[in-house]
């Protein structure tokens, strides 16, 4: 849940959940959560439109699957991977706009980049080893939604879902390696294609691509980021606080359901505090494993000062002072 959390706080679409006690025939169960189900009637609530004018695409055992309209807008989108995105043109034309950035309605939209970025960031900071990039399947993806409006050609939009593998309990890299390079790996396969191997032919193929990538890393790690330290910990301890008390019942239900020595409540403080750890230096590991990759520069990215004192973004008015500067020191004045 803290992916899907912070997929909303990024701004892109996400799935909703909340906490019950559920009870069967009068009988306690113990602590259970739902999630919105990423699929066509969620699209329609939330996009518009009728559920019919969408596609919703996820793995299946054998592979690829439509579980709502059919999969023929994302076969284009990977048949425009297969090909590569070296050219700029192709970059931008499966964006649905022309070479030079602008729109174009006579080409289709079936990528949206800062959709597709943010997803991957999540995946890469949270360690989620279980998501399309999955270590358990590989070469064949795992845990992933997408949805595409055939009507209003959007690009599609991914989903976090079913992360459990994540925040320590995962990979510590989930950069490296490559899924395109995992042994076994076909990419003429139709039924591996999936959005961490979409994100990877970008960043490989395209320099546009790869300082999209870097400036919303920057964007969610940097400042007042979703993901900076403080940020991340308040969505752990928002979730955290909701079930507090609800898991002695929980423990009380289950606790001793596989182990000798019964789960507590210390026990799941125990493990949200690992969350928390894991969280604190996570923001340098990450970037150092993109730097690797070559897909994060090494130099500073340029900062504002409004009035001799630095600002991120925010108002000014015209008799402000504006100046840019970079290598981390005021005194290094761009403009």
């Amino acid at each position: 849940v803290f992916s899907r959390d912070v997929q909303g706080m990024m701004g892109q679409p996400y799935t909703r959940s909340r906490y019950y006690h559920l009870y069967i025939n009068g009988q306690y169960w113990g602590l259970f959560q739902t999630q919105e189900r990423s699929e066509a009637k969620y699209a329609a609530s939330y996009f518009g439109g009728d559920s019919g004018d969408y596609d919703v695409i996820k793995q299946s055992g054998s592979g690829i699957e439509a579980t709502d309209g059919d999969t023929a807008a994302y076969n284009r989108l990977w048949q425009a991977t297969d090909a590569g995105f070296s050219i700029n043109a192709d970059y931008y034309r499966v964006q649905g706009m022309n070479p030079d950035g602008t729109p174009n309605p006579a080409y289709e939209r079936l990528l949206d980049v800062d959709n597709l970025i943010d997803y991957m960031i999540i995946t890469y900071y949270t360690g989620d080893r279980d998501g399309p990039g999955s270590r358990f399947t590989q070469p064949r993806p795992n845990n992933f939604y997408g949805i595409y409006n055939r009507e209003n050609p959007d690009g599609f939009k991914w989903f976090e879902h079913d992360s459990e593998h994540s925040l320590g309990r995962g990979e510590n890299d989930m950069v490296n390696p490559l899924t395109v390079d995992h042994s076994g790996f076909d990419e003429n396969n139709f039924n591996f294609f999936n959005p961490h191997w979409l994100h990877e032919i970008l960043a490989i193929d395209n320099a546009e691509y790869r300082t999209r990538f870097a400036d919303r890393m920057h964007l969610h790690f940097k400042n007042d980021g979703v993901l900076t330290p403080e940020n991340a910990l308040e969505v752990i301890d928002d979730r955290a606080a909701m079930v507090e008390t609800a898991i002695i019942a929980e423990s009380a239900r289950w606790g001793d359901a596989k182990v000798a020595t019964p789960f507590d409540k210390d026990d799941w403080a125990n493990a949200v505090n690992d969350a928390r750890n894991w969280i604190q230096n996570r923001n340098p590991t990450v970037i150092d494993q993109v730097k690797g990759r070559g897909w994060y520069p090494t130099t500073k990215p340029a900062q504002f000062t409004v009035n001799g004192s630095p600002q991120n973004g925010g108002e000014i008015v015209e008799t402000d002072l504006v100046a840019m500067f970079t290598s981390g020191t005021v005194n290094d004045q761009l403009i």
